[in-house]
């Protein structure tokens, strides 16, 4: 395992040479009980060497969970503020620490006699960055709205659960950007109210002890017409931009909702629901 855990810190070492390495903590975590890791920057990047463990990411942190009982130990890399993370995944059943803080505490330049703040002017960069991310918006927003009006071309391809029904009618690709059309039913009187919600790219076939198992998760890059509460008796449609993605025989895309139960850091009880698309499922979706 070890071995495994070396193999992996050094393969990222050669993909993010500009970054600084650290061998980090062993992170416990247990099947009702979550851990929570805090960095510095809300743009991680992480790897996962196993699906027994769930990771959800929310601005600077990120929230594990154990998918299954008893799950073998694991290992989970991540990138952050120029920082290579390597933890060890261990569960168990009542963790006695619950919070990891990676968060840089001070930000100062030590001066002759005195700390001194530093302040970076970036006003004129953010108005630029702002000013490109608008016509890219806007750009994906016209996409989106011409796919909620074209007829669905993928069918039976969601799940219904708790009262609430969640299906991919249709899905195009521009250049490397692909559109995801969901449509949302809740058939309940009482609101669904979303908390999290993630793409993976996972294997089909269950892993082979020694085999390394990858997740790839995909960040949406725009929502259009997402709701984040799902009203009573209400239907909803919805497009998700992510980057392009290839499915082959051996991968499948999960897509996972979990439901707000009121608690920002503490996801008992909050209800999953998630559904698997297949490359078989998307043979027939379209190029702009």
């Amino acid at each position: 395992m070890l071995k495994k855990i070396a193999i992996l810190f050094v393969f990222h070492l050669m993909i993010f040479n500009k970054t600084t390495a650290q061998i980090s903590d062993t992170i416990f975590v247990g099947y009702t009980k979550t851990a929570y890791l805090l960095f510095s920057d809300s743009l991680i990047k992480y790897d996962v060497g196993s699906e027994d463990v769930i990771v959800r990411h929310a601005k600077n942190k990120l929230i594990l969970q154990a998918q299954v009982e008893d799950f073998e130990e694991t290992n989970l890399m991540v990138e952050s503020n120029s920082k290579i993370f390597i933890f060890i995944v261990v569960y168990k059943g009542n963790p006695s620490k619950y919070l990891y803080d990676f968060t840089d505490k001070v930000k100062t330049t030590v001066g002759s006699s005195k700390t001194t703040s530093v302040v970076e002017d970036k006003s004129i960069v953010t108005v630029a960055k702002n000013t490109d991310q608008d016509s890219i918006n806007k750009h994906y927003e016209s996409i989106c709205q011409n796919l909620l009006n074209q007829e669905d071309k993928i069918f039976n391809r969601g799940v219904i659960k708790y009262k609430l029904n969640i299906f991919l009618k249709d899905m195009i690709i521009e250049d490397d950007k692909m559109y995801l059309k969901f449509e949302m039913v809740n058939k309940g009187n009482i609101p669904y109210k979303i908390d999290f919600y993630q793409f993976k790219v996972k294997n089909v076939k269950k892993k082979i002890k020694g085999e390394s198992f990858q997740i790839i998760e995909l960040k949406p890059l725009f929502e259009y017409h997402r709701p984040t509460t799902a009203e009573g008796k209400t239907t909803y449609e919805y497009v998700i931009v992510l980057d392009k993605f290839v499915l082959t025989e051996n991968k499948k895309l999960v897509i996972e909702q979990w439901e707000n139960n009121g608690s920002d850091m503490n996801i008992e009880g909050g209800r999953k629901i998630f559904f698997e698309i297949t490359s078989k499922d998307i043979l027939n979706i379209n190029k702009l």
